[in-house]
């Protein structure tokens, strides 16, 4: 193609935005001047160093055409003027800022390759591929593009497309390059110049930028819990922290429901947080009930139903109702997940929990059902997923799992046996990937109430403490449907509280009570 009437124009600089005409001569720029007032500019697209096109910008309509060839295939801007293997190479997205750059970086003793794309910053990434053996051929690769959303893009898809560590990315505090130029601050673009910090890819932190993840580690909120727990509160050193999992393991009807309704009963009142709970052996009326029983202090499960009908249209029933699942502007207090789905189904319901209902602790009970039929392979899956789920939206977050079956001649851990970590059904991973473990055992067989109501608590892991062992005795009041602060019952001496005892939850429950 003939662009010799391109080629008779004269090189000029451009006034209005600083570029000299030295430096616009050097990159080979032609321009249509009307005196001294720019009209076009002209810009050379060359492959193998030879100009096999123009790109032209319009300086008065401010609008770009192209002649020849032109496009992400071809060199970048600038490309054919400098040699391989140098030091530094920037790369600008326009290519009056990338003469703006040469212009500001070079002197006497030093030229600094400043190239251009020439497709926009859509297509940086693409053209660095198309030349890849003589970009990756610089020690340093200085991406400088515009300081806006769509080159802030570039910058990530271009410093991927480069080799590990040769990518630096250039923080400007103006629009562009040429901006630096036009408003002299010639200095600042030098200083960012050699500011530009190396990238590194997400989840990659170089050891001297670490401070604020340091300070930022002793300022995670806390979740605290519920007073009977005091001891174990201790242990995790003011409760369950944002960004974890903490994994409750017990055998079956030994009252892993009974601790995460006391749990949920806590942090609903006690805390600035919403709670989101996946039920999975409890529906929503029995999962209310026994919320609404807390909040009496009196177990509804106990009353026969005519009773229990009776008492629901009093407005006594319809005010706790209201205070416990209402805030003062109307809003819901806690939300119930009533969960029927398969495992992708809980994953999507516990990420509308925390996205859509602004949940930032969430309680799936018993896990052990949401992963049934899915396998080793289906619950580690589930587990690395909950891992990201918790850190990236900063949730507390509390699994119910059961155990197995005893083996034979053992005692049983719903008979008083000791339990561990590796008797949880399913995968592993459930307690490898929580930060948290807490096991609990009761011989819930005793013809002892008190030892029958009374919850060892342990735990066996806590990463962010390193605290393990025993985590205290609590003891469910059957009258009251509380938990409460309990005595080891391998050596109380239970005789001394008889009396007080007997009103706390051995006898019966007077039916005129209520």
């Amino acid at each position: 193609m003939d662009f010799s009437f391109i080629d008779a124009l004269p090189s000029r600089g451009w006034r209005e935005r600083r570029v000299s005409l030295p430096v616009s001569e050097f990159y080979g720029i032609k321009s249509d001047m009307n005196g001294e007032k720019c009209l076009k500019r002209h810009y050379p697209s060359t492959i193998n160093s030879e100009v096999v096109g123009y790109k032209t910008r319009d300086c008065v309509n401010k609008n770009f055409t192209s002649i020849g060839i032109n496009g992400k295939h071809t060199e970048f801007f600038g490309q054919r003027l400098f040699q391989a293997n140098g030091k530094f190479l920037v790369i600008t997205e326009g290519e009056e800022d990338a003469m703006s750059a040469y212009q500001i970086l070079s002197n006497d003793k030093y030229r600094t390759p400043c190239v251009s794309v020439t497709v926009g910053a859509g297509g940086t990434a693409e053209q660095i591929k198309a030349n890849y053996k003589w970009v990756s051929s610089f020690e340093t690769v200085v991406l400088c593009l515009d300081n806006d959303e769509g080159g802030q893009k570039a910058v990530e898809e271009c410093a991927r497309v480069l080799k590990p560590g040769q990518a630096k990315i250039m923080k400007l505090r103006l629009k562009d390059a040429n901006k630096y130029l036009m408003q002299r601050q010639e200095k600042e673009f030098i200083e960012a110049f050699w500011r530009a910090e190396r990238y590194s890819p997400a989840g990659i932190v170089g050891s001297s930028n670490t401070w604020e993840a340091l300070v930022q580690r002793a300022k995670f909120e806390k979740v605290p819990l519920p007073a009977f727990a005091e001891k174990l509160e201790k242990m995790l050193n003011g409760g369950i922290a944002l960004g974890e999992i903490t994994t409750i393991a017990a055998a079956s009807g030994i009252g892993k429901s009974s601790i995460t309704y006391e749990f949920l009963y806590k942090w609903i009142f006690d805390t600035k947080y919403k709670v989101g709970i996946v039920s999975l052996e409890s529906d929503v009326g029995e999962l209310i009930e026994n919320l609404m029983s807390l909040h009496l202090g009196r177990k509804l499960a106990n009353i026969p139903d005519e009773q229990k009908l009776d008492f629901y249209n009093t407005e006594e029933a319809k005010k706790a109702h209201k205070e416990l699942t209402t805030m003062s502007d109307g809003s819901d207090r806690f939300i119930i997940v009533d969960h029927q789905g398969e495992m992708n189904d809980v994953q999507e319901k516990m990420e509308y929990l925390v996205k859509v209902n602004g949940c930032k602790i969430t309680i799936l009970d018993p896990m052990t059902l949401a992963l049934s039929g899915k396998g080793l392979d289906g619950t580690d899956s589930f587990m690395s997923w909950l891992v990201s789920y918790v850190k990236r939206e900063l949730v507390a977050h509390v699994n119910v799992v059961h155990i197995r079956k005893a083996s034979s001649g053992q005692k049983a851990g719903s008979a008083g046996g000791t339990i561990h970590e590796e008797d949880a059904k399913g995968s592993g991973s459930i307690f490898q990937n929580s930060m948290n473990n807490i096991l609990l055992m009761r011989d819930k067989e005793n013809a002892d109430e008190r030892i029958r109501n009374t919850t060892k608590a342990v735990m066996s892991k806590s990463r962010r403490t390193g605290n393990t062992g025993p985590a205290g005795f609590w003891f469910y009041n059957n009258e009251t449907s509380r938990l409460e602060v309990g005595k080891d019952p391998s050596n109380a001496d239970f005789h001394e509280d008889e009396e007080v005892f007997e009103q706390i939850g051995a006898t019966e429950i007077k039916e005129e009570e209520f």
